[in-house]
């Protein structure tokens, strides 16, 4: 056991790519500790990823791949653009709303973050919103891509503690919503006042007219509709989450036909797009999963679960003291290792403690989303300086106040449960 945890350290301190160091490291552990015959180890590498419910990852990436490459996004931004765009704030304001309802259609922050940035960042460059301020408001913002349903984290959550993924998907809305209003406050209250000539005034006022609206809600129909289809589909028990996936790319190809933007180059773009995003979460859950097993084996859920039953910690300690770990492991490692090196472990202690587990999903979701914009290794952080070509130092500075709106958010809903099990329980 010793030999392949310091091997895993010590990959992970070296920069080896997460996978491998967990994948050799729980190689390592399946041949010392379970003597598995070495035959046995690929089949247990691809057992991990063999799951109906988790080819909704699959389906919802393949969707917001579309949407963004294929045209349909644009006509969101227009029809949220035309009704916040005009006053101060609001392009940051646009940003925010688009990353909620583009996380309504991947249920992944990263490919929010891509899909919203290509839209907004130009439009706000040309507004005078510094790189800066987009990389930051951006990287908080997309992270809502994990809490807003369809989630990808959700999913893998529901597949790991046995919780009906749509349940989980319905706990999300109200937290999703909260924290997205948060964020457009936020951002109108940071935006720099718009001063215009009397010409650009003009202008402005014609872009903003309600019939520049009512022509912009009603070509941007098909678009914006699509996720009232796909959740509107799971909650009414038509389709499961993972069905719902395959009815939104169906749907994102059609639609993206009817704009006359489907044509062979956003075909190959989306479908590089997608593999690439697909190709990296299934191979994290594989190698994670070669390197939990063991551990479980070895019966550490077990041993941690007495000893919390033995201290006679309370559900909420429990959970604030999970949380706190997730927080602290967020700044350094990606989500998905996070999940499944800690949620097999945890899970029986938080099962003796009676803690619900759909309002543990939200406090999980919200602590990863934290961890995504956390210095120092913040996968958003990262990825929006990379996009928005803005220095990662000043970028993290002004993540800042976000990451303290989220912490608040965060101790307010471990309080205060029914934020999360409201919803859900009117669904009994």
């Amino acid at each position: 056991m010793t030999i392949g945890l310091i091997l895993t350290v010590l990959l992970f301190i070296g920069g080896i790519p997460i996978w491998v160091a967990l994948g050799l490291g729980g190689v390592i552990l399946l041949l010392t500790e379970i003597a598995i015959p070495t035959v046995n180890i690929p089949l247990t590498f691809f057992n991990g990823i063999d799951s109906f419910t988790l080819m909704a990852i699959t389906f919802f990436l393949l969707a917001g791949s579309i949407m963004a490459f294929c045209g349909p996004s644009k006509y969101i931004f227009d029809v949220v653009n035309s009704f916040f765009g005009r006053r101060r704030g609001g392009l940051a304001v646009t940003a925010v709303v688009m990353c909620m309802i583009y996380a309504a259609i991947t249920g992944s922050g990263t490919a929010t973050l891509a899909g919203v940035a290509e839209i907004s960042k130009p439009e706000m460059l040309k507004r005078g919103y510094s790189k800066t301020f987009i990389s930051s408001l951006l990287a908080a913002s997309c992270t809502l891509g994990q809490m807003i349903p369809p989630s990808i984290v959700m999913i893998i959550y529901g597949s790991m503690v046995q919780q009906d993924t749509g349940i989980l998907f319905i706990s999300g809305i109200i937290p999703g919503i909260l924290s997205g209003v948060v964020l457009c406050v936020m951002a109108w209250y940071q935006s720099p006042k718009i001063v215009e000539t009397e010409a650009e005034a003009e202008e402005s006022r014609n872009l903003y007219t309600w019939k520049v609206r009512r022509r912009a809600l009603l070509v941007g129909a098909p678009a914006y509709l699509m996720p009232v289809l796909v959740l509107g589909g799971i909650y009414a028990g038509v389709v499961t989450p993972t069905e719902a996936g395959g009815v939104a790319v169906v749907y994102s190809f059609i639609i993206s036909y009817f704009y006359k933007k489907l044509n062979w180059k956003t075909f190959k773009a989306t479908m590089l797009s997608t593999v690439r995003s697909n190709s990296m979460i299934f191979i994290l859950i594989a190698g994670a999963l070669l390197f939990a097993n063991p551990l479980a084996f070895a019966g550490i859920p077990q041993a941690l679960t007495t000893i919390i039953v033995d201290l006679g910690l309370s559900s909420t300690t429990l959970v604030l003291a999970v949380a706190a770990l997730f927080l602290i492991l967020g700044m350094f490692i990606d989500v998905i290792p996070i999940m499944y090196l800690t949620l097999p472990i945890v899970y029986p202690a938080l099962l003796a403690t009676g803690v619900d587990l759909i309002h543990f999903n939200i406090v999980l979701v919200l602590a990863m989303q934290i961890g995504m914009v956390s210095p120092p290794f913040g996968t958003a952080l990262y990825v929006s300086t990379g996009i928005c070509d803005a220095p990662i130092g000043e970028v993290s500075r002004g993540v800042i106040k976000y990451l303290i709106a989220y912490i608040i958010i965060l101790a307010v809903i471990i309080f205060v449960p029914g934020i999360a099990t409201w919803l859900p329980s009117m669904m009994n």
